[in-house]
């Protein structure tokens, strides 16, 4: 028998299975050792491709910082804190800073942005709205996406973009560019999303999909003068920084996240036994489902997919809950979010589509009348108990792959990662 532990809320739960039945362990983000927040410090000091800050913030130099919004694993405020010693020893005045938070592209977790407030010391702390700020037109990408970006953030003197690396079966990679993305209007994150709708949509699967190299190009068009990447293990443990120009960085991306955060599954499986990570990633259905986004490539036509997401705050947004009120059919609701997109709408959509396409039990705080009468799901009080559904509809014999922690990691093929 295999004994392994699945991240919950604040908690880890156990499964038992055996060897038989057991396929593959996915478990990315634990290869390699700690280098902890000291990496990123000295990343910040020794750029590749770019001037440090101490060289790029001038006095009296208004300086604006681009930061990925929660959910994160690591600890932002860490983070900002180096940013912003930088960015002073160099001779910045605080009333010059603005930090502009990214919550253009997800709208969970603004709690967690009140321990970023006082290390700014009378600068200024932004939540873009890409409905409401203001914005300036910098260019349009090769995709025809119209950039544009916080006119704060253009109209700087020094700009620097700071984002955690994560795997996503939407956005392909996130990182500094996916900060850069979420400082824009409505309208530019917009016709970025809409990319993952288009007919190659499936083929461009992978960590450089279409929709990460559309924000690819529109970090590009942002001047951005330093860029900060962290890639962090679960826990939060910083695995991984470097600092540099936007190019330098996003290639030492790609190539840290095949290693730590894209999964080759040997084989497809009958059933997915699928963790969202915990918290800040399990705390609502709508970011808990995207582990299982994330790795439903590796699970047969009609298998079943068990899901331990604790969901202490329920279901998520009203846009994403609206949906399943709304559409029972997965045909229908993509409908709607052709013509009218939100990331929340899809991902409704998505988990209608998921639904339709394998049976899905799950493991979480929800009542059980509220999962199973408006999301059709099974639920159970445990791993275990999720796994035996599955097994009643498919078999003992059925093989099962485990993702421990979904949330930051996808399965990808070889040829696409």
């Amino acid at each position: 028998m295999v004994e392994v532990w699945i991240p919950y809320g604040e908690v880890e739960v156990p499964v038992r299975l055996s060897d038989e039945n057991l396929a593959w362990l996915a478990d990315p983000g634990t290869a390699g050792g700690e280098r902890g927040i000291e990496a990123a410090k000295l990343a910040l000091q020794s750029p590749e491709g770019a001037k440090s800050l101490r060289e790029i913030v001038k006095p009296n130099s208004k300086v604006a910082v681009a930061l990925n919004g929660p959910p994160s694993r690591t600890d932002a405020s860490a983070l900002l804190r180096l940013v912003l010693e930088e960015a002073s020893s160099a001779g910045a005045a605080p009333g010059e800073v603005e930090v502009i938070v990214a919550a253009g592209t997800q709208l969970e977790g603004g709690g967690e942005l009140a321990s970023l407030e006082p290390l700014l010391k009378g600068g200024r702390l932004a939540v873009s709205d890409p409905r409401e700020g203001e914005f300036a037109e910098v260019g349009v990408t090769s995709f025809g996406t119209k950039v544009q970006l916080n006119k704060s953030f253009v109209d700087a003197d020094a700009r620097i973009a700071v984002g955690e690396l994560r795997a996503n079966w939407f956005y392909g990679l996130n990182g500094p560019w996916s900060a850069v993305l979420g400082i824009c209007s409505q309208a530019t994150i917009e016709q970025n999303g809409k990319l993952a709708l288009k007919k190659d949509a499936k083929r461009q699967r992978g960590l450089q999909n279409n929709v990460h190299l559309d924000s690819r190009e529109a970090e590009s068009m942002a001047n951005v003068d330093l860029s900060l990447a962290v890639a962090a293990g679960r826990g939060g443990a910083v695995l991984d920084a470097f600092a540099g120009s936007p190019e330098k960085v996003h290639e030492r991306s790609v190539d840290v996240a095949r290693k730590l955060y894209a999964f080759e599954a040997a084989s497809k499986v009958d059933i997915l036994l699928v963790g969202s990570g915990g918290l800040p990633f399990d705390s609502t259905l709508s970011s808990a489902c995207e582990a299982a986004f994330n790795f439903e490539e590796a699970v047969e036509k009609g298998g079943r997919i068990v899901l331990v997401a604790e969901c202490r705050d329920g279901p998520g947004s009203g846009a994403f809950l609206d949906m399943f009120y709304r559409f029972k059919e997965a045909g229908a609701a993509l409908g709607e979010v052709r013509k009218n997109f939100s990331f929340e709408g899809y991902k409704a959509a998505k988990l209608l589509e998921l639904r339709e396409r394998h049976g899905v039990s799950i493991v979480s705080s929800m009542p059980a009348y509220f999962a199973e009468k408006v999301f059709a799901f099974r639920t159970a009080d445990t791993a275990n108990e999720g796994l035996q559904n599955a097994f009643r509809f498919l078999g003992r014999g059925s093989r099962i792959g485990v993702a421990v922690d979904g949330s930051s990691s996808v399965v990808v093929a070889a040829e696409v990662a």
